[in-house]
């Protein structure tokens, strides 16, 4: 399953050789040096929780335990800088993968 992260570039080079070797990770550029990122995990990865806790990586919610809960204000507002994103306030995951998938198709929820 697809996780989706707001980071950087370079984070994203610093942890890209532990997601999974199959379904890698995905991202587009959302402006003010941040990545959208879609990262799908092998089943037992030990770098994930390092990931997830590091301070430069802001996990967004999880698709189907969280899919229908808004992002916060702070996430809104990192995905607005894309152009054809056009994320607003009231988005869900849902919204906002779907969104994404246009731009790129790659970042689609589905496709494992």
């Amino acid at each position: 399953m697809k996780n989706y992260y707001i980071t950087t570039v370079a984070k994203f080079h610093e942890y890209k050789d532990h997601f999974h070797p199959q379904h890698h990770g995905h991202y587009i550029d959302v402006g003010g040096g941040k990545i959208l990122l879609a990262a799908t995990w092998p089943e037992h990865e030990f770098a994930r929780e390092r990931w997830e806790s590091d301070p430069e990586v802001h996990v967004l919610p999880r698709v189907f335990h969280e899919g229908t809960i808004p992002l916060k204000h702070e996430h809104v507002e990192m995905l607005r800088g894309h152009e054809t994103l056009g994320c607003e306030h009231g988005d869900t995951i849902l919204h906002v993968a779907k969104k994404a998938a246009a731009v790129c198709p790659s970042l689609k929820l589905t496709g494992l």
